[in-house]
């Protein structure tokens, strides 16, 4: 299936963020994507597709990791998965605004405090380069539908909010293709902290799955919160920076460790440290900082 406008691709990523409650809110960190052909979607919630007045202040709710989630279950604009006929949906649980409340319930965790944002794009972007498509989100989960078969799944079997997705497009004569056969989520699961609410503060691990939304995995550790990911479509590998909880405290803060990885999508392993931790201790060495992390022990 060729999509021959670009209108067409945004408004169906719109779709999707309008019902449930806006890509990225005035109060949200927005994304950073380097591609001059990635073309950015920001919705303020009050735009929000509503049926009366009393549905704009629906918002997706506060995750906890125990105890239940009060609110309505939402599914989101299928979003077809080009040249397949399978629909990705997303679903959330949303729940009204208290009456002072106009935070996104995410971002309530205060992580972005600290300037992290998540920049995504192509490795060495070219227009011929397959280029990032997707955004902000805030579901709690994706399904997936296959018209051909009537089978439906979900992308996760856990708790969790997904805070950002990318499937990736080439330029085709006058009109854009999904062409590479993977689509990757930033996905929170875990409550990291122990506050018992799965946000900002806790671990962002990147889950990926084919063009058709089967064979998800996760790829990045459970104590890194995922800044930023890379495609290199050549070598089918995706570079990966994060933030490692390095003193084991459960918090990412500034003074943590940023640490790049790899992953090769071929082989279904997790994303591996690029550098090796031998040389990371000789460059301790070098710098005086293992008398340093010693004496905080």
């Amino acid at each position: 299936m060729r999509h021959t406008r670009n209108t067409v691709i945004v408004a169906a990523v719109a779709g999707a963020c309008l019902t449930l409650g806006g890509c990225v809110a005035s109060s949200s960190p927005r994304l950073s994507v380097s591609t001059t052909t990635q073309r950015r979607v920001t919705t303020d919630r009050s735009t929000s597709y509503a049926e009366t007045n009393d549905d704009r202040r629906i918002t997706p709710a506060r995750m906890l990791a125990k105890g239940p989630i009060e609110g309505r279950r939402t599914l989101g604009t299928p979003i077809p998965l080009d040249s397949r006929n399978i629909l990705m949906i997303p679903f959330a649980i949303e729940d009204k605004k208290g009456a002072f409340d106009d935070k996104d319930p995410y971002n309530t965790g205060g992580g972005r405090e600290s300037g992290m944002k998540l920049s995504t794009g192509t490795f060495m972007e070219r227009p011929k380069l397959p280029q990032p498509r997707g955004g902000e989100v805030r579901w709690h989960n994706v399904f997936f539908h296959d018209l051909d078969t009537g089978e439906d799944w979900a992308l996760l079997d856990s708790r969790a909010v997904v805070s950002h997705y990318q499937t990736f497009w080439k330029r085709e004569g006058d009109g854009w293709e999904q062409t590479t056969d993977l689509i990757v989520f930033a996905v929170t699961t875990i409550d990291s902290d122990g506050d018992n609410v799965l946000n900002d503060d806790d671990a962002r691990m990147l889950y990926v799955c084919d063009g058709d939304g089967r064979n998800a995995r996760r790829i990045s550790p459970e104590n890194a919160q995922i800044i930023g990911f890379r495609l290199d479509p050549d070598a089918r590998r995706l570079w990966l920076s994060a933030i490692v909880d390095s003193n084991a405290d459960g918090e990412f803060e500034p003074i943590d460790d940023r640490i790049p990885y790899y992953c090769d999508l071929d082989t279904g392993e997790m994303a591996k440290p690029i550098v090796s931790d031998d040389t990371l201790l000789r460059s301790d060495e070098l710098m005086g900082r293992l008398s340093v992390l010693n004496s905080d022990e």
